[in-house]
């Protein structure tokens, strides 16, 4: 907070009237170096936080880095299971035994049936010509989220109290 503070009086400050060499100092005058990546998140959010403009020069914003990327499409099936774009990008990351042929028969009996993906997942028993495997690779999915959304406990486990253990139990039992 304090270099993003910084960075927006240099910016904010008025130049003096007695000099009519001073020129004000823009965005584009104004560079952040770091070496750690784990700071970027940090230095992203206070700059967005600020109405700091920022870009990032090399590597990957945080909030566009893949694992990100398919943390928050898990936490939006939590919070709507109807949202098939964010499921179509989970479903199979990490690796879990269904496959593209899996995947289409899901889609077809899904818009047959005019019903969420999701739904299609908890169905997955009525549908023909998948095999063993990947039925219980889908039942093994959908039960994730059934424990991440259900009150009580889960294979003896209290289910998270708070958005933050929701989180934490999300990316720890998703395996990203």
């Amino acid at each position: 907070r304090l270099v993003v503070d910084w960075l927006r009086a240099l910016h904010d400050q008025a130049l003096p009237d007695d000099d009519p060499n001073a020129t004000a100092l823009t965005w584009k005058d104004m560079a952040i170096f770091y070496r750690n990546n784990a700071l970027s998140r940090v230095l992203e959010d206070e700059c967005r936080g600020a109405g700091v403009p920022y870009v990032i020069a090399r590597g990957t914003a945080f909030y566009q880095r893949e694992e990100v990327k398919d943390a928050i499409a898990y936490l939006r099936v939590v919070a709507n299971p109807a949202d098939d774009v964010s499921l179509r990008r989970i479903i199979n990351k990490p690796a879990r035994k269904i496959g593209r042929t899996t995947i289409d028969a899901l889609d077809t009996f899904a818009a047959h049936h005019d019903i969420p993906l999701f739904h299609a997942l908890q169905l997955v028993e009525q549908i023909p010509g998948l095999t063993a495997a990947a039925c219980k690779a889908i039942q093994r999915f959908v039960a994730l989220f059934d424990a991440w959304t259900s009150g009580g406990t889960f294979m003896g486990e209290q289910i998270p109290a708070s958005i933050a253990d929701l989180v934490s139990r999300v990316i720890s039992e998703s395996r990203l």
